[in-house]
C-alpha cells in the first residue's frame, strides 16, 4: 500500500489543479519533498501526511489504496463527461 502512496499523492493533487509548488506551501515543505514523495523517493513525516490529507481532502484509502481502486470520493461531483474519462483511465492503467 505504501508503493501507491506517491501516485496516488500527484493523481489527488492533479484532480484539485494543484501544482507540487502550491502543495508543498499549503503543507510547509519545499517543491523538491513533493517530488520526491510523488516519486516514491520519499515520504512524509506523520506531521506532513496529516497536512497532505487535510489539504488534498482525502482519507487514508484515497491516499494509500491500489490505483485500480475506484473510490466513490474520486467522482463525486464529477460531471457524467468527467466520471466516463475518469473510467477509461482507470481501465486504461488496468491493462
Amino acid at each position: 500500500m505504501i508503493e501507491n502512496f506517491g501516485k496516488n499523492v500527484a493523481r489527488l493533487r492533479k484532480q484539485k489543479n494543484m501544482t507540487q509548488s502550491d502543495l508543498a506551501k499549503a503543507i510547509g515543505v519545499n517543491k523538491q519533498t513533493i517530488s520526491n514523495i510523488e516519486k516514491g523517493d520519499g515520504y512524509p513525516t506523520f506531521n506532513n501526511l496529516e497536512k497532505i490529507s487535510r489539504v488534498l481532502e482525502a482519507d487514508g484509502v484515497q491516499l494509500f489504496a491500489d490505483e485500480h481502486v475506484v473510490y466513490v470520493g474520486d467522482i463525486r461531483g464529477m460531471s457524467k463527461k468527467e466520471i466516463v474519462c475518469f473510467l477509461v483511465e482507470c481501465i486504461q492503467n488496468a491493462r
